[in-house]
């Protein structure tokens, strides 16, 4: 894909189009991760801490062994 910057106001912006935004699912409120490598620049989108696939399933494991835990802890 190709594209050029445009003017928006007194800065630069780059326009992204829907198919590109709906296959990495981020819109205009998806925080994003700007980096630089070397002449390359990376947008990464911020995914919210709870998209941890590990974090996920240690809620789910406290949850499911609640009681048990509490003994333990005891």
């Amino acid at each position: 894909m190709h594209t050029k910057l445009c003017i928006i106001g007194d800065q630069l912006g780059l326009i992204l189009e829907p198919t590109l935004l709906e296959r990495l699912q981020i819109d205009q409120d998806t925080p994003l991760e700007v980096s630089i490598d070397g002449d390359a620049i990376t947008l990464r989108p911020q995914r919210a801490p709870d998209a941890d696939p590990v974090r996920e399933a240690m809620l789910r494991v406290s949850a499911l062994h609640a009681a048990a835990f509490e003994k333990l802890a005891r």
